[in-house]
């Protein structure tokens, strides 16, 4: 679960998504899929959490939770994104996101956009980075919490939490990090970020 949930939590990240019955989001959304991950990147970027919370669709407060999850999760690989920029410039901050399974600003502005009758998928010019598939439900794009934990009990939906809250907290502190120059150079900071990100994949 953890591996599914790294890849997921950060859409920004690679995700199958579906519409769940009875889902609800903010009733302010964007008109296609490649601008509602330009409007929710700038959102996380912003720290505006009722923004990013536009990226998804959940049912109920079990997959609300999650969606939160998500949020703040996003949020705080936002706040490396932003540290990093400051403190290193925009080549590095690529290359320490990169390494995280991440897309910046950069990446998004540049993606391509296909949409077809089963959805649409966004693909960065980066092949590193997995393409965003997203689904057209009731005139609105989104992420489809309810598919993301399908078959989830409340079990299943706390260990989703905690994966993702684990997740948060470790990005969240090197964010920190970078922002208290604690680490001596770029090199040391991608070398991290490279080690993170694998722990993170292995579940971690």
């Amino acid at each position: 679960m953890a591996r599914g949930l790294f890849i997921f939590a950060c859409s920004i990240f690679t995700a199958l998504i579906a519409h769940g019955e009875g889902a609800t989001a903010p009733a302010s959304r964007p008109s296609g899929p490649k601008q509602l991950l330009v409007e929710t990147h700038t959102a996380m970027l912003a720290e505006d959490t009722a923004g990013v919370m536009k990226l998804y669709l959940w049912a109920g407060p079990d997959q609300e939770k999650v969606a939160r999850a998500c949020v703040a999760n996003a949020i705080s690989s936002a706040r490396l994104e932003k540290a990093t920029r400051e403190k290193f410039g925009d080549d590095v901050v690529a290359a320490v996101m990169h390494r995280l399974n991440l897309p910046t600003t950069e990446d998004i502005a540049r993606a391509d956009e296909v949409v077809n009758d089963r959805g649409a998928v966004v693909r960065y010019k980066t092949p590193d980075l997995f393409p965003m598939k997203l689904e057209l439900i009731d005139g609105s794009w989104g992420v489809s919490i309810g598919r993301m934990v399908k078959g989830f009990d409340k079990d299943g939906i706390r260990d989703a939490c905690a994966s993702t809250a684990n997740m948060t907290r470790q990005i969240g502190w090197m964010a920190e990090q970078v922002r208290d120059d604690q680490f001596k150079s770029a090199e040391d900071l991608k070398e991290a970020a490279g080690r993170l990100g694998d722990a993170l994949q292995r579940g971690q």
